[in-house]
């Protein structure tokens, strides 16, 4: 199943998004405006099937997550504490708000 859009247009009272509460100049920040993510969807969204199998996660995601961990040289257990610690790696991943379960990036 292809992935879903982690845009939510209408947003949470509770929920503030990253580029509220981040510094904007951070490197991981100007690495990801500069990278071209319709790429990645156009090239891994052939991979994905409509209708069959568990709904997919973001393909930025996806691919971000391996690369945070080779670029910090990590373990996949530390990459995912990393992760749910660091709000610039979240906006990395192209993620809006500073919020992800644990078990969704668990299948990674």
């Amino acid at each position: 199943m292809k992935p879903k859009s982690s845009h939510n247009p209408r947003g949470n009272l509770f929920t503030s998004t990253l580029s509220q509460i981040i510094n904007m100049k951070h490197e991981l920040v100007q690495l990801e405006a500069i990278i071209d993510g319709k790429s990645f969807d156009q090239y891994f969204g052939k991979l994905y099937h409509q209708t069959k199998g568990a709904p997919a996660l973001p393909t930025r995601l996806m691919v971000g997550l391996p690369y945070l961990k080779y670029a910090f040289k990590l373990s996949d257990e530390n990459i995912i504490l990393q992760f749910m610690e660091n709000p610039y790696w979240h906006i990395f991943v192209v993620m809006i708000t500073f919020s992800l379960s644990l078990h969704a990036i668990q299948a990674v």
